[in-house]
C-alpha cells in the first residue's frame, strides 16, 4: 500500500506543472460560467417587466448556463483536481484560488436554485398574461361598443339600437366561461409563493375590466328599453292630443257653421228692409193693372 501511495504521489509530482496548467485553463472558463450565471440570474430577477419573447430568451439562456454549470462531468474534475492539488499542497502554503472557486461555485449554487424556481414561475406568468390579452382586447372593444354615444329620434330607431347592443351582450355571455376560466387560473397562479407582482396587478385589471362592462351593458340595455317605453307613451300622448286636436277642431267647424246661419239670417232681414220702399212704390202701378184684370174676368165669368 505505501508502494503504492508512493507512485502515485511521485506522478503527482511529476506531472504537476501540467495539471496546475490544466486547471488554470478550466478554471478559467468555468469562472467565465460563473460569472455569466450571475448576469443572468440578475436579468431574471430585475425590477422590470418583459414581453414574453424577451423573458423567453433570458429564461432559455439562463437554462442553458445552469446546464453547464451543473454539468456532472465538471463536477467530477473540480472534485479530482481539488483532490490531486490538495494533496500536493499539504504542508505548503500556496495558491488558494482552488479555495476561492469552490466557496464561489456554493455560495452561488442556491441563488441558482432560487432562480429556477423564480424562472419557471415567471413563465407561468408570462404564459399567463399571453392568453389574457385577446380577452382583455376583447372586453375593452365590447365596453366601447357598450358605452358608445347614441342617439334615438323614435321608437323604431331605439329598437335598432337595442338590436345591436343585444348582440354585444350575446358575445361577452359567450366568452363568460373563458373569462372565468383564465380569472380562476390567474387567482391560482397569484396565491403561489413566487408569483410576481404584475400578475395579480393584470388580474385585477382583468377582473375590474370584465365587471364594468357587463355592469355597462346591462345598465344601457335598461336605459334603451326605457327610452322605448318613453317613445311608446309620447305616441300615444300624441294619439291622444290628435283625438282632442279633432274634436275641437269640430266643435269650432259647428260655431262657424251656426256663426254663418245667423249671418245669412240677419244679410236677409237687412236686404228686406232695404228692399221694402221699392215693393211700396211697385204695388200701386200692379194694383191699377190688376183691379181691371178682375173687372173683365167677372163679366166674362157672367156671359
Amino acid at each position: 500500500m505505501e508502494a503504492v501511495v508512493s507512485t502515485q504521489s511521485t506522478w503527482g509530482q511529476e506531472n504537476l506543472p501540467f495539471i496546475k496548467g490544466f486547471f488554470d485553463e478550466r478554471s478559467t472558463k468555468f469562472l467565465e460560467l460563473m460569472d455569466n450565471a450571475e448576469k443572468s440570474i440578475e436579468q431574471v430577477n430585475a425590477d422590470q417587466i418583459y414581453t414574453s419573447k424577451q423573458f423567453k430568451r433570458i429564461k432559455d439562456n439562463f437554462q442553458n448556463i445552469v446546464k453547464n454549470l451543473e454539468r456532472q462531468e465538471v463536477r467530477d474534475w473540480l472534485q479530482n483536481t481539488r483532490d490531486i492539488l490538495t494533496e500536493e499542497k499539504k504542508g505548503n502554503a500556496g495558491d488558494d484560488k482552488l479555495a476561492q472557486i469552490f466557496a464561489r461555485f456554493e455560495g452561488l449554487t442556491p441563488r441558482v436554485n432560487e432562480t429556477k424556481l423564480v424562472t419557471d414561475m415567471l413563465w407561468k406568468s408570462y404564459e399567463f398574461t399571453d392568453d389574457l390579452v385577446p380577452l382583455m382586447e376583447f372586453t375593452t372593444e365590447q365596453y366601447g361598443l357598450a358605452t358608445r354615444e347614441v342617439f334615438s329620434g323614435s321608437v323604431s330607431q331605439t329598437e335598432e339600437i337595442i338590436e345591436k347592443h343585444t348582440k354585444v351582450m350575446d358575445k361577452l355571455d359567450k366568452k363568460k366561461k373563458d373569462v372565468k376560466d383564465i380569472i380562476s387560473k390567474g387567482e391560482k397562479l397569484a396565491n403561489e409563493a413566487k408569483a410576481p407582482a404584475f400578475l395579480g396587478e393584470k388580474l385585477a385589471e382583468m377582473k375590474k375590466l370584465w365587471s364594468n362592462t357587463n355592469n355597462e351593458a346591462k345598465q344601457r340595455l335598461d336605459d334603451l328599453r326605457g327610452n322605448a317605453g318613453c317613445w311608446n307613451t309620447f305616441a300615444e300622448k300624441c294619439a291622444l292630443l290628435q283625438t282632442h286636436v279633432t274634436t275641437a277642431q269640430k266643435q269650432i267647424d259647428d260655431v262657424k257653421s251656426c256663426m254663418t246661419c245667423q249671418e245669412q239670417r240677419r244679410t236677409s232681414r237687412r236686404e228686406l228692409t232695404r228692399q221694402h220702399p221699392l215693393k211700396v212704390q211697385l204695388r200701386k202701378p200692379l194694383m191699377m193693372f190688376v183691379k181691371p184684370m178682375l173687372f173683365f174676368r167677372c163679366l166674362l165669368m157672367k156671359m
